[in-house]
């Protein structure tokens, strides 16, 4: 999982490779974070029951 984060990560931050990585890049990167977080957070304050959905993935995620 950590190489796949390091991954996108390096893929957003273009001109990381230079030293200095644009302050748009920085603006998504946080957005998309600020976005991800409440959404989990919407998640776990509604406690849904996600075994159907886990049920429905299982297939895709292994046996």
């Amino acid at each position: 999982m950590g190489p796949v984060v390091g991954a996108a990560l390096h893929i957003d931050a273009q001109g990381s490779l230079d030293g200095q990585v644009p302050r748009r890049n920085r603006i998504e990167l946080g957005i998309g974070v600020g976005i991800a977080t409440l959404v989990v957070g919407l998640l776990l304050v509604t406690r849904p029951d996600i075994r159907p959905l886990i049920e429905r993935t299982r297939s895709y995620i292994g046996s």
